[in-house]
This record gives C-alpha cells, sequence and structure tokens, in this order.
C-alpha cells in the first residue's frame, strides 16, 4: 500500500497596511490608547480554518482572535 500526503496550500496573512498613531504629548504618562488589530481578510486556500495570535515585541499573547482591539500605555512597540 502507498500513502500519498494530501497538498496543502499554504495560507495567506494580512494584516492590512501598517499603523501609526501619534499621541499629543499633553503630560499624562497614565492614559492608555486603543489600537485595532485586524486579520480577517487572511484566507486558507484549502479552507483549513485559521488559528490568530498577536504578540508584543516581548512575545507576550495580547489577542487571539482575528480582528481585535487593543489598549496600550503610551510607550514605543
Amino acid at each position: 500500500m502507498t500513502v500519498l500526503a494530501e497538498e496543502n496550500e499554504t495560507p495567506v496573512a494580512d494584516a492590512g497596511s501598517d499603523q501609526s498613531l501619534q499621541i499629543p504629548h499633553d503630560g499624562d504618562s497614565e492614559e492608555s490608547y486603543v489600537v485595532n488589530l485586524d486579520c480577517s481578510h487572511s484566507s486558507d486556500g484549502d479552507q483549513d480554518s485559521l488559528a490568530y495570535t498577536w504578540s508584543d515585541e516581548s512575545g507576550n499573547t495580547v489577542c487571539t482572535t482575528s480582528d481585535c482591539n487593543i489598549d496600550l500605555d503610551s510607550d514605543t512597540y
């Protein structure tokens, strides 16, 4: 018997355009800002389900859905 693996099409990740958020300097370092992360236009040619993980620069997971809003403290990301 010969078992042949089914070919798999590579998923296509689409996180949209780059975003830039300019925060006005008002001296309030405790304020946070909402940023929308959206990769809902990503697809898989085989129609397999997709899993999503958004991570910050330290590797911490910040969201696990295709479209989410996250609060960012005043900082550089």
